[in-house]
């Protein structure tokens, strides 16, 4: 079991880390070399600050992933999976990928309680095993897998986002999913 010292000292040490990394001279020397080919009113030393601040918003969900990632590490009764903090490629066929629209589509628009969700969720693994094999219209996708982890009787996944003001706001919110054995 993970102590408050444990988790004290998982932070400190995650975010010395962040702060060095985007402090160290080979950081700054890329944000001279960036801001010092344009041509711009603000000052070059202003614009490298803005771009290492930047960078730091950005990075703190990489900080919370290994932050969380640390903390599974020390529980017992977690197991964190080979894919986590990996970048996976795959492929599947057009039926699939309308199968999973028309599902998150529903699940965003429609109001349905745990049952019914757990149900749909059901009745979309059961879809995707039915599918016709022989669809040749395939379409390849990459994806980062930021935390994935076991538990005794399942697998969790966690798509992590601290700040998604980039996103385009497709999703209504972005959730932990959760596959059962």
């Amino acid at each position: 079991m993970i102590t408050i010292l444990d988790l004290e000292n998982i932070i400190k040490d995650s975010i010395v880390k962040l702060v060095n990394e985007s402090l160290s001279h080979k950081n700054i020397e890329k944000q001279y070399n960036k801001h010092q080919e344009k041509i711009h009113f603000i000052p070059i030393q202003y614009r490298i600050i803005g771009g290492i601040l930047q960078s730091l918003n950005i990075k703190f969900g990489n900080f919370l992933q290994n932050l969380l990632s640390a903390i599974i590490l020390k529980e017992q009764n977690l197991k964190l999976h080979e894919l986590s903090g990996k970048r996976i490629s795959f492929s599947f066929s057009k039926e699939v990928n309308n199968i999973i629209e028309e599902y998150i589509y529903d699940r965003e628009n429609k109001e349905t309680t745990e049952q019914e969700l757990y149900f749909n969720f059901n009745n979309l693994k059961k879809k995707f095993i039915n599918i016709n094999k022989t669809n040749d219209q395939t379409i390849y996708f990459k994806q980062d897998i930021d935390l994935l982890f076991e538990t005794n009787d399942s697998i969790v996944y966690l798509e992590i986002k601290y700040n998604d003001d980039h996103d385009t706001g497709k999703f209504a919110d972005i959730m932990p999913i959760l596959i059962f054995r």
